[in-house]
């Protein structure tokens, strides 16, 4: 990730545009301002706001919470209030790990993941019960 962000703030310096340095890098305009706003160099009035309000409600709340909360106040999605705050270096939970304790996006790679296997399972499922319908 360290490589990324030093390649989206040389390209950020020489003035391209969020989308620009996205095509550079093969990254979504978000990442690329999620690895500028960690590195300290892009600023925006959305930005500036979202990240005050957290750090604010971060004082009484746990991370997830405090998320929320800002959300709730801001009346944005949990996304868009986490690709504006700076990746944050933390464990990564193992899949046993509370709900609570574990980012937004982690917990959606479970959810998926847990409706992938749900998915697959009902396909085997259908092909067996198809296979031995045609068993003579």
């Amino acid at each position: 990730m360290k490589d990324q962000m030093d390649a989206a703030v040389a390209l950020y310096d020489s003035e391209l545009s969020l989308q620009a340095i996205g095509g550079e890098l093969g990254l979504n305009p978000i990442k690329v301002s999620e690895l500028l706003i960690t590195a300290g160099v892009y600023e925006s009035e959305v930005a500036e706001k979202v990240r005050d309000t957290f750090e604010e409600y971060r004082e009484t709340q746990n991370y997830k919470e405090a998320i929320l909360s800002t959300a709730n106040a801001l009346q944005l999605s949990k996304a868009s209030v986490t690709s504006y705050l700076p990746y944050k270096k933390g464990v990564y939970f193992p899949s046993t790990a509370e709900k609570e304790k574990i980012s937004v996006g982690a917990e959606r790679q479970r959810r998926y993941r847990a409706m992938k296997r749900v998915n697959s399972s009902q396909t085997r499922r259908q092909d067996f019960v198809n296979f031995q319908k045609n068993l003579p």
